[in-house]
């Protein structure tokens, strides 16, 4: 690829394969999860030839897993459609501890049974796994990448305590947050999850 050549990637790879399997009323999104530390398919392989065909390949695996997920849900019953939003700005130290950076925070959750945590940066795996085990709602995942208006547009590399300690690209090079500022963000987003599913009477 060259300089200013725009590619889809592989999530462009998989909206492709969605959309031909389940016909042309469908259309397939990709959101962005917490990807700071995961690396792609054949990620030794990318800078050869065929570097293209290992996105296409990861795209339509990802695709395949994401229809046979789809296969197994149930449209819910009419009459019980809720989204539910809250916002959070927290003000979290710099690594050099001088200076703080406003971070904006959404927190959504869709029909008592879905939650979204939308964080401006790119989250570790680890930051997600977290999230999943101690929420109130089962099908909860973080959005990554994603700036909704308040705080600052992008935070880059947002890695977990311990790869701090660990250091290397994601954790050090590129990051410049406290140490614990993923925590802290995961622990925002279960606030405010609680606090909508206690509103709803939702319980795990």
């Amino acid at each position: 690829m060259g300089a200013g050549v725009v590619s889809r990637d592989y999530p462009g790879a998989m909206v492709d394969h969605i959309e031909h399997e389940l016909g042309r009323d469908c259309m397939a999104m990709f959101l962005q999860g917490a990807s700071g530390d995961l690396d792609p398919y054949g990620i030794h392989n990318l800078r050869g030839p065929n570097r293209f065909n290992f996105s296409q390949q990861a795209g339509i695996s990802l695709a395949k897993a994401a229809l046979n997920i789809s296969s197994t849900l149930k449209t819910p019953q009419s009459g019980s459609d809720s989204i539910k939003v809250k916002e959070s700005l927290l003000k979290i130290l710099r690594r050099n501890g001088s200076l703080s950076t406003d971070i904006g925070l959404l927190t959504v959750v869709i029909n008592r049974d879905l939650a979204l945590l939308a964080i401006p940066g790119e989250p570790f795996i680890q930051h997600q796994l977290d999230l999943t085990v101690k929420s109130p709602i089962a099908n909860t995942f973080i959005l990554g990448l994603a700036y909704h208006g308040k705080g600052t547009p992008f935070v880059v590399y947002i890695p977990t305590v311990q790869a701090v300690k660990e250091g290397g690209y994601g954790a050090s090079e590129c990051s410049f947050l406290a140490a614990d500022a993923g925590e802290r963000m995961v622990n925002e987003g279960l606030a405010r999850i609680r606090e909508i599913a206690a509103e709803a009477g939702t319980v795990k």
